[in-house]
């Protein structure tokens, strides 16, 4: 996270992640690394979608949880794959 702080923010982009929460307890979160490309055609933002958790209990609220991160459509998501033995 200390290094994560260190990276400039991207407009109103969460800096972090979002976090699913009941009762004041954190429940599931994803880590949501926003930057900003620029080329020639202009600027673009981007989304790694980098790690996603939620407890087995909340589970159905983790599809619902996705699609709140994604429903922005002028940004571009990507999911880092699991590498062997994680």
């Amino acid at each position: 996270m200390t290094r994560l702080s260190q990276r400039p923010a991207v407009a109103d982009f969460p800096r972090y992640g979002f976090v699913l929460e009941k009762s004041g307890h954190v429940v599931g979160a994803v880590l949501t690394l926003y930057a900003r490309h620029s080329d020639p055609e202009g600027d673009e933002i981007r989304c790694n979608l980098s790690s996603w958790s939620v407890d087995a209990e909340f589970r159905p609220y983790a599809s619902r949880m996705i699609a709140t991160v994604i429903m922005r459509k002028d940004v571009v998501y990507t999911i880092s794959p699991r590498r062997p033995g994680q």
